[in-house]
């Protein structure tokens, strides 16, 4: 069979390879066999019927106990819209475990990493970087033997690649991708790299790899540059990015997918401008309104709140506390929140609010005040928040105030509020 992953990067277009179930486990969280299955499922359709082509889901990480094993089985079992993948150490135990995890899946791959680096090749296996790779070749060349009659690639991690002669990067994933390995991912295993290094790395190594090795990147965000770091990347020809909802990973984690599909779908004929080349990233376009859903989803499953500050996902996307923006509200946002993520505008009471505001949440409720009842209840919003030391003020509690207040119809069948 073919790899579809290979295929689909060589031509050009983009893959997210998903980690919020294998490396998100990492930021204390915990996702079960069914919330792995809706969450797979659900990422796929975001590209209709290239859902494979485009998205990687990490199943875990067999190795880690039965339970872990049992629910990447359900996923392998019930999810054919996307690619999969089980990850694993650079021994053969873990090899066979993950093929048997894999087994049956339309799409399987599995991969396992060792590092590159000196320093890390020292303190996990005490030796220099060339034995840790002669170990690694050994094992990749067991692996794509065992994985043939199970129809699954084999793709091989090159831990803390950031911190490594860039020549000695490259002549590894050039002479794995001699063996038939299907992806080489570079990995940024604990986030150090600046922008800037990121350019220079990723260009030096598109340079000097063989034209046969197909790479991916892992990059962390301890230093808050994940999202721009892969973008460098990507400037560089690397077509595919590891990414996890929420950003959950390791440490800080990744950068997020809602993000990163968010930057690479968006007005794809702004790319250029953006990014400084042409590129056709997609063969389905993402539909993007699925972004915050899924997002949702994952906080859900994971207990991880969504924050005002997330980008494109956050709970403070397309909402209204202050007047100014009902006036021209295209020139407060870089986007339309309704049309392009499906996100509709939603008015804050808060200890900002004008006469504007109230007005507008009034006619949102089907309700009416006189110009003196407006001021009041502006008055009463501020004071109670104040008095809360809590700036949002529910719903629920500013109706419970209107109803302090005697209703009467008005003229125009609206309920109006009288004193």
């Amino acid at each position: 069979m073919q790899d579809i992953i290979r295929k689909t990067l060589q031509a050009g277009h983009l893959v997210t390879w998903e980690e919020v179930a294998r490396d998100g486990a990492q930021a204390k969280t915990l996702m079960t066999g069914p919330q792995r299955v809706a969450l797979a499922r659900a990422h796929g359709a975001m590209y209709g019927a290239h859902g494979p082509n485009h998205v990687i889901f990490a199943a875990g990480f067999p190795s880690i106990c039965k339970e872990e094993f049992e629910a990447m089985r359900q996923v392998v079992t019930e999810v054919d819209n996307c690619s999969l993948a089980s990850h694993g150490r650079a021994t053969r135990g873990d090899i066979d475990l993950a093929i048997r995890a894999m087994q049956g899946a339309r799409y399987g791959r599995v991969t396992f990493f060792f590092p590159v680096s000196a320093r890390m090749s020292q303190v996990l296996l005490h030796q220099t970087p060339k034995e840790v790779f002669n170990h690694g070749l050994a094992l990749a060349r067991y692996a794509l033997d065992k994985a043939a009659a199970y129809d699954l690639e084999i793709d091989i991690t090159l831990a803390d690649a950031s911190r490594a002669e860039v020549g000695f990067v490259a002549e590894a994933a050039s002479t794995l991708a001699e063996e038939g390995i299907g992806v080489i991912k570079i990995c940024d295993s604990v986030g150090e790299f600046y922008p800037h290094q990121s350019h220079n790395f990723y260009t030096s190594l598109m340079q000097q790899v063989s034209p046969k090795a197909v790479l991916g990147i892992h990059q962390h965000n301890d230093y808050g540059f994940a999202a721009v770091n892969n973008l460098e990347a990507i400037r560089a020809g690397i077509r595919l990015v590891a990414t996890s909802w929420l950003g959950l990973a390791e440490r800080n984690g990744l950068a997020s997918t809602e993000q990163m599909v968010f930057t690479m779908a968006h007005q794809p004929e702004r790319l250029t401008e953006r990014l400084g080349f042409e590129s056709n990233f997609w063969l389905t376009r993402p539909d993007l309104t699925q972004l915050p859903i899924i997002a949702r989803m994952v906080s859900q499953f994971t207990g991880v709140p969504l924050k005002v500050t997330d980008p494109v996902v956050g709970t403070g996307v397309n909402t209204i506390s202050t007047g100014t923006p009902f006036v021209a509200p295209e020139i407060f946002q870089p986007y339309d929140a309704e049309k392009v993520l499906g996100i509709a505008p939603q008015i804050v009471l808060t200890h900002l609010a004008s006469a504007r505001v109230i007005s507008a949440l009034l006619d949102e409720l089907g309700l009416s005040l006189s110009e003196e009842q407006i001021k009041v209840a502006v008055n009463w919003v501020k004071t109670e928040a104040y008095r809360r030391g809590e700036a949002v003020i529910p719903r629920s509690e500013f109706l419970t105030f209107l109803a302090g207040l005697t209703a009467i119809p008005s003229r125009e069948g609206v309920p109006t509020i009288a004193s």
